[in-house]
């Protein structure tokens, strides 16, 4: 059986309005989003949803997105967890 994923959405940066500042797509290439963000507080434009924010995903996707949760958390706490922080 073969899957093939990609990031989606790639990365964004966002105003408190929506708009968007910055955006990288995921076939753009390793970098990064850069944009100069006005600080301060504002209401919120909407609700804040009661779902997780990822896309609807097939069967597929969704056993691939366990499985691998289930592997990378082993994997967190035999190789990371307890460890000091990088400086």
């Amino acid at each position: 059986m073969t899957y093939r994923g990609a990031f989606q959405g790639g990365a964004q940066i966002a105003d408190a309005q929506g708009r968007v500042l910055a955006r990288r797509e995921s076939g753009d290439g390793s970098c990064f989003a850069i944009a100069a963000v006005p600080v301060g507080r504002t209401q919120p434009v909407e609700a804040i949803p009661d779902r997780y924010w990822l896309h609807p995903r097939g069967a597929i996707g969704a056993i691939t997105w366990t499985t691998q949760r289930a592997l990378g958390r082993r994997w967190y706490a035999r190789n990371v967890r307890g460890r000091r922080p990088c400086r």
